[in-house]
């Protein structure tokens, strides 16, 4: 750092002190973009079917939930209403009492047919009602377990929860829509950008801002959305591996024109008289301005054509009063 005093003349002559503060002109990158929004459609969406008509239960899922492969999305249960359930109960209560009496029946006329062969027609009788019998409370015990059983569904691939038909506790028959799941590891983007001068090409990188960082594509296809408008539609593939980027939500994304390494200084450096552009330089403690060709600025950093070469050291801090307070008169510019 180079501290140099000089005197200011305002209304009254008094000494003004400052520090100048210098930096060296390096390479830096820059990027030609434009910028636009950009909304994500998935690849593929999957309707989950009921197989079996039922309550359902076991259901916590929210609209845009992220889920696995194979993690449970709900249950059905067989059960219909509670008064066909009271219904059922109470045949197979009636059915298991018919039953046992016919069992036990059953045993006293088979002991009566080995002590005599007259039984024998009331036996055959006895035992087609027992075998009836015992295959009503079969019938009626397997419909129980039916109704009482979940059939759990789960799903099949990674995937985002894009709307829910039917909520935990409804009904649903067979054959209806619960949910209807999107694949989030693939997603279909459409962007509208602005660019009258036709800059964009396919397989241009593609820079997606989200709150998990950048993400990055490439430009698939490209399209005019209105003639002479300079307003163009993008679509690019985005794939991921976590769902972290949501079908039906708008993105900011960037598409990358160029990018190039150029020797630049800090934009503070940088002043201004009529057209042209200057830089300060110190030379033997004096200040001089050089004549330079600017290009483009970006993050803080101007692209310099000519006029100065790397390495080359310029003033930053003091530079507007040299300049522009053109301390002295002593000032020299060089173009």
């Amino acid at each position: 750092m180079i501290k140099i005093i000089f005197s200011l003349t305002f209304c009254t002559v008094a000494l003004f002190a400052f520090h100048i503060t210098q930096a060296s002109a390096k390479v830096h990158t820059f990027k030609l973009t434009l910028t636009g929004y950009a909304s994500m459609k998935p690849s593929l969406m999957q309707e989950i079917v009921a197989k079996n008509s039922g309550i359902i239960q076991d259901e916590h899922l929210l609209n845009g939930a992220n889920i696995k492969q194979d993690e449970p999305l709900f249950a059905i249960s067989g059960i219909t209403t509670n008064s066909k359930m009271i219904t059922l109960q109470s045949d197979i209560v009636i059915a298991k009492n018919r039953y046992n009496l016919l069992k036990k029946e059953y045993k006293r006329v088979l002991h009566l047919y080995t002590i005599h062969a007259a039984y024998a027609k009331e036996l055959q009788s006895i035992k087609a009602k027992y075998q009836r019998s015992k295959t009503t409370l079969y019938t009626l015990q397997k419909q129980l377990g039916q109704y009482n059983h979940k059939i759990f569904y789960t799903a099949k691939t990674n995937a985002t929860v894009l709307s829910i038909a039917k909520q935990n506790g409804s009904f649903v028959r067979a054959g209806e829509t619960v949910l209807t799941l999107s694949s989030c590891n693939k997603l279909y983007a459409t962007a509208q950008i602005f660019d009258p001068h036709n800059k964009i090409k396919p397989s241009d990188a593609v820079i997606i801002k989200t709150p998990f960082g950048d993400k990055t594509a490439k430009v698939d296809a490209i399209s005019m959305i209105a003639a002479n408008s300079g307003a163009k539609e993008i679509n690019f593939i985005f794939t991921q591996v976590k769902c972290q980027l949501m079908p039906n939500v708008i993105y900011r994304v960037t598409v990358l024109l160029k990018e190039f390494n150029a020797v630049a200084v800090p934009s503070e450096c940088i002043m201004r008289k009529g057209d042209r552009f200057y830089l300060l330089v110190m030379n033997n403690n004096q200040p001089k301005a050089l004549h330079v060709k600017i290009g483009i600025t970006q993050n803080g950093y101007t692209q310099i054509k000519s006029g100065i070469k790397q390495g080359q050291k310029v003033v930053v801090g003091g530079a507007y009063f040299l300049f522009n307070k053109n301390i002295n008169k002593t000032l020299k510019i060089q173009d």
